[in-house]
């Protein structure tokens, strides 16, 4: 941190602090001074303020215990997922549209309820992104199911893919996919 003062400095960038309330700690103050920055000069950058609240699925819903819930925000909807349901909120909390992940890939995979769920919105596409594990036990199969929305509208149409989750590298493994991550890149 010292050091990173000392660069900050040298080069006359601003330094963030972050403070929960528009109070200003001595601490923080007296850190500042030592280092020849003046606390007014600082931006002091406060907790959003919170818009809107509203209930999500409930752990009741998914059919799984403990619940993996995940949300991701774009610019006018908000995508909850919990375990196998999908739901579609506008920025008001109003329920848009609500699904089954068994269904949401029904093209792609026939087997046990897909689990593990993730989603993201990629602002640099203005797409939604959706991925989730699925095994069928029956069969021995692991497959990843994505799902790419075609626009930024999350309650229109996506394209839906399946993937074998065995398959690593050339070979062929025993293993089935569990707890993905997600990312995105340009």
């Amino acid at each position: 941190a010292i050091e990173a003062m000392r660069t900050l400095k040298r080069q006359g960038d601003t330094l963030i602090i972050h403070t929960i309330r528009g109070d200003r700690p001595q601490h923080v103050e007296d850190w500042l001074r030592h280092f020849g920055i003046p606390y007014d000069e600082v931006v002091k950058v406060t907790a959003p303020t919170v818009l809107t609240s509203f209930s999500g699925l409930s752990s009741s819903n998914s059919g799984f215990i403990p619940p993996d819930p995940v949300i991701a925000a774009g610019p006018d909807h908000i995508v909850q997922v919990v375990n196998s349901v999908v739901q579609i909120y506008d920025k008001l909390g109003n329920v848009l549209q609500t699904a089954n992940l068994s269904s949401w890939f029904f093209s792609v995979w026939r087997g046990s309820s897909p689990f593990d769920p993730k989603v993201v919105y990629d602002q640099l596409d203005d797409r939604w992104i959706l991925l989730t594990v699925a095994r069928n036990t029956t069969n021995q199969t692991s497959n990843y199911l994505i799902s790419v929305s075609q626009t930024n509208d999350p309650t229109g149409s996506w394209l839906v893919y399946g993937l074998n989750a065995e398959l690593n590298g050339s070979g062929v493994t025993n293993f089935w996919a569990d707890y993905p991550g997600l990312g995105y890149d340009r």
